[in-house]
């Protein structure tokens, strides 16, 4: 089983890569081969929409998304992470999205499981959520609601890299969104899931 991290944040070692990067390590202790890609120093162009991938589903543009193609096309499972930009993802996370259109074309991603990890600021996170599980579902992955992580920093003045949790239990000082508890447990059930789908195919 081969789960596959992809971190379409500009920011290195930012909260959507120690995410990420937590949800990859419980899928590892579970038995899984995982493997990382940032976008970060990596060139990719957008979707030019030429159709060239048609019917082949090889796309015709030469640049840093080979290396992801060849990682998307060996993953059982993919967890991709984004920032929250403007109450969506990021550009970086759009561009990869609309590149993989050549996989729409013959269905390489198909039965493949999502895992949506995204960091905000403030607010946006459903939105950019969204933006991801509809990227799995066109691509007809599987996906489940328990997936979804979300973690909220609300400080001007934080560090990247620092997670800030959102609300509090009574006694005020145990964090009700724990980030990283939600990427293990997103971790566990996405294995879980492609466990029970190999052993029913």
């Amino acid at each position: 089983m081969i789960i596959l991290g992809i971190v379409a944040s500009p920011r290195k070692n930012g909260n959507t890569e120690i995410l990420v990067n937590e949800a990859l390590e419980e899928a590892a202790n579970l038995g899984a081969k995982t493997e990382l890609w940032t976008i970060v120093n990596r060139k990719i162009e957008g979707c030019n929409a030429c159709f060239g991938c048609v019917p082949s589903g090889k796309c015709v543009i030469d640049d840093d998304m080979s290396e992801l193609y060849r990682l998307l096309k060996q993953a059982d499972g993919v967890i991709f992470g984004s920032p929250v930009y403007f109450w969506s993802v990021t550009s970086q996370a759009k561009t990869i999205i609309d590149r993989t259109s050549c996989f729409w074309a013959d269905r390489a991603l198909k039965g493949k499981v999502g895992c949506a990890i995204v960091s905000t600021q403030t607010r946006g996170a459903t939105s950019a959520l969204q933006v991801i599980n509809a990227f799995f579902l066109c691509q007809g992955m599987y996906i489940g609601g328990s997936f979804d992580i979300m973690v909220t920093g609300y400080c001007q003045t934080t560090d990247k890299g620092t997670l800030i949790t959102t609300g509090l239990e009574s006694n005020g000082k145990t964090p009700h969104n724990d980030p990283w508890l939600q990427s293990r447990e997103g971790a566990k059930e996405m294995v879980n899931l492609i466990k029970r789908l190999k052993w029913e195919s």
